[in-house]
């Protein structure tokens, strides 16, 4: 019988869910070790159980995998000697319907977790902790080791992506032509030139 350890697989597409959930269960005292989503998980666990291998304790799985048939395997696992329990995980962030999570249940899941919403997802690692702690014996939620684990994941993600002040587009001020033409005198009196009188009939006008 193969040896069950503190490792968790983990089957995602996305890379910053795996290392969303790296960070917790590592918090916590276990090894997270993110497969290739091309690894058929069928052929690598009785790869595993023909050389008597360490087994995970949980594995993590992206439920929209196209590798191999996600349901199957659940229903598969569960006809194994020594059952590795699965937990799906969805690509969707709202909260779980209970027909999906049943229908998830019914095929030999342990559970199904939505995925890490970046605005919410405090409250979300703990629910998601708390749903590992089921299924893996031995695991206690540490609070304070938690709290630790959510603001050094805050603070990762916020420097990776950084907010930038919108700036200011360049205004580039518009100038009037300066067009220099030669005035024309020709026609304009000159004020100070005293004008001849004209007459007449003797008379001045």
């Amino acid at each position: 019988m193969a040896i069950v350890s503190t490792s968790v697989f983990i089957l995602h597409q996305s890379t910053l869910q795996i290392r969303i959930w790296q960070k917790i269960l590592q918090s916590h005292g276990l090894t997270a070790i993110a497969l290739p989503v091309s690894t058929n998980l069928s052929e690598q666990i009785i790869a595993m159980e023909s050389r008597n291998m360490t087994f995970p304790s949980l594995i993590l799985l992206d439920q929209n995998l196209t590798s191999f048939d996600v349901a199957a395997c659940c229903r598969w696992m569960e006809t194994r000697p020594q059952p590795i329990p699965i937990i799906l995980l969805t690509n969707q962030t709202q909260k779980i319907d209970p027909a999906v999570r049943q229908m998830a249940l019914d095929n030999g899941a342990a559970d199904i977790l939505p995925a890490f919403d970046m605005g919410t997802f405090a409250i979300e690692i703990v629910n998601a902790l708390k749903a590992i702690a089921q299924v893996v014996d031995g695991l206690e939620v540490d609070n304070k080791l938690l709290i630790t684990c959510i603001m050094d994941l805050k603070r990762e993600i916020s420097t990776d992506t950084p907010s930038q002040a919108p700036t200011k587009p360049s205004v580039v001020p518009t100038v009037a032509p300066q067009v220099s033409e030669k005035e024309d005198t020709s026609s304009v009196e000159n004020p100070s030139k005293p004008q001849p009188k004209r007459t007449y009939r003797g008379r001045a006008y």
